[in-house]
């Protein structure tokens, strides 16, 4: 494999997070990960709890390649690895110019060619920002979040002089706090042709605080550069030495928390659907998302990360949204799947979708229970929670046609108000469903989105379904590895958890069949586990410590199109066994997402020596730096096939609902908070007596947390 360790130096460094805060005051920990082109060294030695266990903020690995249109040139990409902008400034008739030259597809650094000959008070350089603006675009600076870097030892980076022109022996690296007034240099010297690791000692910050930093700058003035025309290569800027204390699982816990407080927009409250996409158009979010959104709040209230009020008006915030935008992004209580972030706005030509709809509400209900003050704006919460849930008309979206009969009692996927291809059947009161009239689209084979639908329709005070529709769907059995189940149609991981997130389903069985689906979704990790050991010999990524074959991210096509860029093209990657038997074989090309063996950890041992899960996870930690990022493990990664020689890709985005797979799956896996708080509400434990009968409906923690 080709990675940048191999072309030059490269500065080691432990994982741990990094100390930050948001401008309110809400204290923020961040986690990064270490040089993207540090090659792992395997590790079998458990993380568990630690204090002071240091790590790496990287601010940007420039490996994250954007193609100018002429499809050969590459520009830096935008945003930096902390999602906010990066840049060239000019002052005083300087000519600064950025490129990016890479050494394989995914491993890339920067070119600074510079030109500040024009006098003495000329000055030019490039800029990256750590204030968190949620548009990116500059907007405001007085109105960014800061990052507290205070707990990280220094500033480091890997720099050189291009061997083919002249270059300074010296610049200076500059640090600027909140008020631009607030600047302070450091000198960088000793520059040659050869790649050298650079630091910069935060201690040594005497006007600027450490806590409060907005920007870093390479900074070429006239006065200090020895030689005033020619180009500098720079990678790896990362902020090194932070501490974390607490178990792994807390830290890639709060790292998940934290996408979803940081990436809200400030007037709906509404979280990203992605952090970045391929065209940096920020401007979705999905309703499932903003399920996981409302839940992360409560996760975040409970464990400290922010405070009770501050996640309660959060909270409000997002539902009065809901409740004012319902006319116009809803019918019949179902949501359209995306929606525009600052206005709530239907997205386009985007679907209502019913799977959607109740991950949203799956979030509803959850802090309808968890908020149970008697304050203004808990009741408000509450009141508007009933409202949202109980407006779900789920009868009308259940087909009761007689023919075909294999769709009777089937909910339809989803609704469009006009007719257009895929959406042909009239729905009652207008619009058309899913499907053509000879076959429609309806949730009619096992996946655990079923699950969730089913057991909340069942529940509805106001719109409840007859309890047959949980068993109007196709159950079929598959075996891979030695491991036997109800499999899902086309063999996707995260379809056998995605509901038990807020579904706590570990001592019932369904009443009419005799299945555990606690124990199948078990028997799904173990056996998609299989299938990715199984193809270790073709594929680098996949091992007993490394599998996860789920939708996610994955290798962008190369060439590029001129619009994309390396953060990846989502693929519906899946494992066997599957329901679907053409293709034969599974969606995948050694790509693995670590959502879904986090999302699996629940089903696995309750010792985190024995759990296949927290395996991976820890491994993952220790041995693929690159994988870590502002919010945690970034959503996948690809090391390409043992035959080839392709240099590895790591993603540089986040998937809201993946964030949140993770989020809900570690937390009730250290101390079932999430189930607890959903066993609660008289929906589930109306939908859940009318599946499973008389049972336990009081959360089983699967490990006490920190036992």
């Amino acid at each position: 494999m080709t990675r940048k360790s191999d072309s030059k130096p490269i500065f080691q460094f432990l994982l741990a997070p990094l100390l930050g805060s948001l401008i309110l005051g809400v204290t923020l920990f961040l986690l990064v990960g270490p040089m993207s082109g540090a090659k792992a060294v395997a590790s079998s030695a458990f993380i568990t709890n630690q204090a002071a266990m240091p790590v790496t903020f990287m601010l940007d690995d420039f490996d994250d390649a954007k193609y100018a249109p002429d499809l050969t040139t590459t520009i830096p990409r935008n945003p930096n690895n902390f999602f906010a902008n990066q840049g060239i400034y000019e002052a005083g008739g300087a000519l600064i110019t950025d490129t990016l030259a890479c050494t394989s597809t995914f491993s890339c650094y920067l070119i600074l060619a510079y030109d500040v000959s024009a006098g003495s008070t000329t000055e030019g350089g490039y800029v990256e920002e750590l204030g968190y603006a949620y548009t990116y675009d500059g907007g405001n600076p007085s109105t960014w979040a800061l990052r507290d870097m205070s707990s990280c030892q220094a500033l480091q980076f890997s720099a050189r002089g291009d061997s083919g022109t002249s270059f300074t022996s010296q610049f200076e690296i500059e640090f600027i706090g909140q008020n631009w007034g607030v600047r302070e240099q450091k000198l960088i010297s000793g520059v040659t042709t050869n790649w050298q690791t650079f630091s910069v000692p935060l201690s040594q910050l005497t006007t600027v605080d450490p806590a409060q930093l907005k920007q870093i700058a390479v900074r070429l003035p006239n006065q200090t550069v020895s030689q005033p025309i020619g180009a500098l290569h720079f990678d790896d800027f990362a902020f090194v030495g932070c501490q974390f204390n607490g178990s792994l699982l807390d830290l890639i816990e709060r790292q998940a928390f934290y996408y979803f407080w940081e990436a809200r927009h400030p007037t709906t409250g509404f979280v990203r659907d992605r952090a970045v996409d391929p065209f940096y158009d920020r401007n979705v979010t999905s309703v499932a998302a903003i399920g996981f959104e409302l839940t992360s709040f409560g996760i975040g209230s409970e464990r400290g990360w922010v405070s009770r009020t501050a996640a309660a008006s959060a909270t409000l915030q997002i539902l009065d949204k809901l409740v004012e935008i319902s006319p116009t992004a809803s019918n019949k209580g179902f949501y359209y799947h995306l929606l525009k972030i600052d206005t709530g706005a239907r997205d386009g030509d985007t679907e209502l979708s019913t799977i959607d709809t109740a991950l949203l509400m799956a979030g509803v209900l959850f802090v309808r229970e968890y908020f149970t003050g008697t304050g203004a704006v808990e009741t408000a919460i509450r009141q508007q929670a009933d409202l949202l849930f109980n407006s779900v008309d789920w009868n009308w979206a259940l087909r009761t046609e007689p023919n075909p009969m294999n769709t009777y009692n089937q909910f339809y996927l989803a609704w469009k108000p006009a007719m257009e291809t895929g959406f042909e059947i009239p729905a009652p009161d207008g619009g058309y469903f899913a499907g053509t009239l000879a076959d429609p689209t309806t949730w009619e084979y096992y996946t655990d989105e079923i699950l969730l639908i089913n057991i909340m329709a069942l529940g509805s005070p106001t719109s409840a379904v007859i309890t047959d529709t949980f068993t109007a769907w196709t159950r079929e059995q598959g075996s891979y590895g030695g491991h036997t189940l109800y499999q899902t149609w086309f063999g996707q991981l995260f379809a056998h958890f995605i509901g038990q997130g807020w579904l706590d389903l570990q001592c019932v069985q369904e009443q009419a069949t005799g299945i555990n689906w606690w124990k199948n979704s078990g028997q799904a990790a173990l056996a998609n586990r299989q299938f990715a050991v199984d193809q270790a010999l073709t594929y680098t990524t996949y091992a007993t410590n490394s599998w996860g074959l789920s939708p996610s991210l994955g290798p962008p096509p190369v060439p590029y199109s001129s619009t994309m860029a390396g953060v990846g093209v989502y693929s519906t990657y899946a494992g066997l066994p599957k329901g679907e038997v053409i293709p034969a074989d599974p969606v995948h090309d050694g790509t693995v997402a670590p959502y879904a063996a986090a999302g699996s950890i629940v089903f696995l041992s309750s010792n985190s020596a024995e759990n296949e899960a927290y395996i991976a996870l820890d491994y993952w930690y220790q041995n693929q730096p690159a994988l870590w990022g502002i919010y945690g493990f970034v959503d996948s990664f690809n090391l390409g096939q043992q035959a080839d020689a392709s240099d590895d890709w790591y993603a540089h985005d986040y998937i809201g609902i993946d964030q949140g797979m993770t989020l809900l799956a570690l937390e009730n896996y250290q101390t079932g908070f999430v189930w607890s708080v959903m066993n609660k509400s008289p929906v589930i434990q109306a939908g859940k007596t009318a599946v499973f009968g008389p049972g336990c409906y009081v959360y089983l923690p699967i490990v006490q947390k920190n036992s």
